[in-house]
């Protein structure tokens, strides 16, 4: 094992960033660790279990105002319809696209990104992959997408 910091723990460590105030400084980001990770170093067998967080997001305004982002979904909306009278009432089709991107996005966590500009045929090869699923996204998914960004 190899620890960049000078606290063991990687997304684990808890610090005092504040007198008297601790926070988990990376844990949140424990859900985003690919499963394959998991599987290859057979994390369940030493104990290791991802919590879900609940609520999974809050967001506190200036003005006193706060936002929950809940796992159920109704949760969810009613926190947006505090915002916003024109909060859609199905989100499937806002869902099927974060799928859509998540599978665009999610295989490139795993591999190294190419030479840009590319050197190699290898460079070019990675390339296509990203422009293949960038197409399976469709024009319209590829302007959202590059819009929430």
């Amino acid at each position: 094992m190899f620890e960049r910091r000078h606290l063991v723990g990687g997304a684990a460590v808890t610090e005092e960033l504040y007198p008297g105030f601790r926070y988990s400084t990376a844990a949140y980001l424990v859900s985003l660790m690919q499963e394959r990770i998991v599987r290859d170093l057979e994390l369940a067998r030493h104990g290791y279990h991802v919590y879900p967080k609940e609520p999974a997001y809050f967001a506190p305004f200036p003005d006193g105002r706060h936002f929950f982002m809940w796992r159920e979904m109704a949760r969810t909306q009613a926190e947006i319809a505090k915002f916003s009278a024109a909060t859609p009432s199905d989100t499937r089709p806002t869902r099927r696209f974060l799928d859509r991107l998540a599978a665009f996005v999610e295989p490139m966590l795993l591999e190294p990104p190419p030479n840009l500009p590319p050197r190699a045929a290898g460079d070019f090869l990675s390339l296509l992959k990203i422009v293949r699923r960038g197409a399976a996204l469709g024009a319209a998914g590829r302007r959202r997408a590059g819009a929430a960004c």
